[in-house]
Order: C-alpha cells, then sequence, then structure tokens
C-alpha cells in the first residue's frame, strides 16, 4: 500500500520532493510519506535516507507540505475502518501539523479477474473529525475488569 501510495503522491505533487520514509526500513514515525514545500533547496534531500533528525528539522524549518499516513485495506467490506494508533491521532492534531496531515486509504481489490488498487486521500484528517465527516471510534481489545 504505501509503495501505491508514494507512487500516487510523486505524480500528483509533481513539483515537490515526496520521501516515502518506510522504504527501506520503519522509521517509527505516525506518519509513512512527507511531501515538502516546492524549493529548489529541498532537492538534495532525496539523495539521503531520512532519518529521524532530518524530519525534525524539515518540521522545524516548515519544509513539509503534507505528512501522509498511509493505511491498506484489501478486504472491500471493511473500507470504513481506518485503525489509526493513539500516536497518529495525537500528531494529527498538533497546531503545526493540524491542516497538514493527510491519510491515503488505498484498497486493493479484485474487480472482473484484475487486481485494481484506489487511493483514497483525507486531506486534513483533523478537520474531517472537526466537521463530522470521520468520527473516532474506541475498540476494547480486551480490557479487564477491576
Amino acid at each position: 500500500g504505501e509503495s501505491l501510495a508514494f507512487q500516487y503522491l510523486k505524480k500528483k505533487y509533481n513539483n515537490c520532493v515526496v520521501l516515502w520514509l518506510n522504504e527501506h526500513k520503519e522509521l517509527g514515525q505516525p506518519f509513512d510519506i512527507i511531501v515538502l514545500k516546492p524549493n529548489n533547496n529541498n532537492d538534495s534531500i532525496v539523495t539521503t535516507a531520512p532519518t529521524t533528525p532530518l524530519i525534525q528539522q524539515l518540521r522545524a524549518n516548515n519544509a513539509v507540505e503534507l505528512y501522509v499516513e498511509v493505511k491498506t485495506t484489501v478486504d472491500r467490506r471493511r473500507t470504513t475502518r481506518l485503525p489509526l494508533t493513539p500516536a497518529e491521532v495525537i500528531y494529527s492534531h498538533q497546531s503545526d501539523v493540524r491542516q497538514r496531515f493527510a491519510v491515503a486509504r488505498v484498497l486493493l481489490t479484485r474487480e472482473g479477474g484484475d487486481d485494481v488498487a484506489l487511493v483514497r486521500m483525507v486531506a486534513s484528517f483533523a478537520a474531517a473529525l472537526s466537521s463530522g465527516q470521520m468520527r473516532l471510534m474506541a475498540l476494547d481489545n480486551g480490557l479487564t475488569d477491576e
């Protein structure tokens, strides 16, 4: 899913540098891809693999256009569920990130014998929650009685 979202974002933001953070290893960030604002200085960044200090520097310099968390679904019946971690939800609501945290929903399915991949973007996750377009739901994953 992340690979498909990365290709989609590279085409959509063709004048920007798009970095896939987990391409070589999981960095443990609350997002998978960042899109940098159009700027000639950003071109040199793609020569090195992204690191946590680099990501922090980009955020401090206000160089990030979009933080993208990728969620992939294979089962067409589960299209309404979007399992986000608490870290992802908290990060998406930070004041300097709030309008720039997006979720790319990748749906992998089969239609007429062909594999089909659809990418849906929730451009501002925090705004979608605030407006009621999306809702949070808590799941009981085995809470114990006290």
